[in-house]
Parts: C-alpha cells; structure tokens; sequence
C-alpha cells in the first residue's frame, strides 16, 4: 500500500484508505504518517471475499470524497495495485477523458461468467466464514431447483440457524430489481465527482438497492455497473469507456489474477489504455488492505 502512495503520491491528489475490520488499523497509518494527504476511513467494513462490505467501503470512501469538497477523479485501487504511467501522464489522460466513467461491463446473463451470472442475483448467497469462497448459494423455498437437492439445501438451512444467521429470505423469490438491467464487470473503476454525486442520489432514492445485494455474490462486479449503465443511458451525461486497471487471468475460472512482479512493469505499461495494474506481490501486511480510493484534486477539462 505505501509504495504505491508513494508512487501516486502528488501535489494534486490525495488518498482514502479503507482498512479491513478485521484487521489492525495502525500498522496503516504508521506507514503513511509521512504522507498528509491521505486520510484513514472512520467507517470499516468487513472486506470479506464475494461479500457486500467491499461495495459498503467504497461507498464510504465516495461518501467522504464528497463530503470533503473534491474535484476530478476517484479511482478504486487495491494495496496490491501499482501505476503504469507518472502522474502527470495521469493528470493529463484524465484531464481529456471528459467525464468518462472507466470501467468493464457488459450486460447479464454473458457467457463470460459461469450459469451467465444469473446465479449471483438469482440465487441467495450465504458465507459459511469469512475465509476466502467459503460460501453457498440458495434457492428461494418457492423455487423447484431447492428441491432437486433438498436435503443438502435443508442441511445448509440448519447451518444458518446454528450460525444465527437469518434465512427468512428464502421465503421469497430473488429478482434483480425490476428498475435496472443487471450489468457485470470487473470490480475496478474510475468516474468524476460530479457522477459520483449521481450515484449517491441514486441510492438514496432506491434505499432497497443496497440491501438487495447482501446475498448477491461478488456484488462489487454488479452493484456499480448496473446503475453507471443506468445513468449513462438516461442522462446521456457521459459515457463508459473499459477498466483503467490491468489484470492478467490465468483463465475465466479463476477466482484471483496472476500475481505480476515488478520487473514486468516496463512491459505492461505498454497496454494501451491501462494506467494501473495489479495484482504485484506485497509483505504480508500489506494482502490485508481493502480498498484504496484515489482522488485528484485536478479540475476536469
């Protein structure tokens, strides 16, 4: 996380962190004590794998941004993440992007997930723990496919209940919300203030949006898209242009990215249109970062 503040780091932008709950805090901010412009989010969240606290804390991070009067870019990075480009190549791509909202997403069900992705917002998603793909996924009570395995799924039923976790949902069929197209893409993205601002507006005006998603598995790769495609359709006030972030996949199955090393970067900086790349190797403190949002106090152009 530190070297790539250390990298970013510029008279123009400035840095919200957000730490998962389970972890200690102050190794964080001891590291970046040295650093002014970066602020520690109040709120934490669970950043559990596949679970809602990861969108939760980038919408604090959003939250905040606003709240402290910024301009220009937010852009989600990880602790795991580093630049391709210097800050002033940056700057001036992000200068002339016109309000563009930078991230991957088609539209749902696509063949690049597995079942199209209808499984994620079609079906209840529970954690057994918090360890990283320790989940499952329900059937609502009302739908046959509960019954095809119905012991198993009754066995995990059980599971909640020992947990004291509550599966009064499943009384209900689970449908996307009939106000959206459900959208997919990576979790990564970029978009100005002033959408952010939209964003913000839209969920206040939809509290059932967010609370929808507490059983949609890996919710931070549909919770943005499907309203950033939303609002670009309706307002027409910019457009969604792909990811700046560079990943690499060993195959469509895999649940993490191939891990890059630093020596790679001169390579990678040659993909065009990525500024950020990840995942690179970081100490073992570092792996526990959550989210990183980057804010450029840079007025659009």
């Amino acid at each position: 996380m530190k070297e790539l503040i250390r990298r970013l780091n510029h008279q123009q932008t400035c840095f919200y962190v957000h730490v998962d709950k389970n972890v200690d805090a102050k190794p964080f901010v001891q590291a970046c004590s040295t650093f002014s412009n970066v602020a520690f989010l109040a709120a934490r969240e669970k950043g559990t794998w596949g679970g809602i606290g990861i969108v939760k804390a980038a919408l604090h991070a959003l939250d905040r941004i606003i709240e402290d009067g910024r301009s220009g870019y937010c852009i989600l990075l990880s602790g795991q993440d580093l630049p391709l480009k210097s800050n002033e190549e940056i700057l001036n791509f992000l200068s002339l992007a016109n309000g563009a909202v930078f991230m991957d997403s088609f539209s749902l069900p696509n063949e690049r997930w597995y079942g199209g992705g209808c499984n994620r917002i079609e079906r209840y998603k529970f954690h057994f723990s918090e360890s990283t793909g320790d989940y499952f996924l329900l059937p609502s009570f009302f739908e046959k496919e509960f019954y095809r395995q119905v012991k198993q799924n009754l066995l995990r039923v059980l599971v909640l209940l020992k947990q004291k976790q509550n599966p009064l949902c499943l009384f209900k069929k689970r449908r996307f919300p009939a106000y959206l197209k459900p959208f997919g893409g990576s979790q990564w993205w970029a978009m100005t203030v002033e959408t952010a601002k939209r964003l913000r507006s839209f969920l206040q005006a939809h509290k059932d949006y967010l609370l929808y998603h507490r059983h949609t598995l890996l919710a931070d790769e549909i919770f943005f898209q499907s309203v950033m495609e939303h609002l670009a359709s309706t307002e027409e006030s910019f457009s969604i242009r792909p990811s700046l972030t560079y990943a690499r996949w060993k195959n469509t199955s895999a649940a993490h990215p191939v891990v890059l090393k630093e020596e790679e970067l001169p390579e990678l900086a040659k993909q065009q249109g990525k500024l950020f790349a990840r995942k690179f190797e970081a100490a073992p403190v570092q792996q526990t970062i959550s989210n990183i949002s980057f804010s450029s106090n840079k007025t659009e152009g």
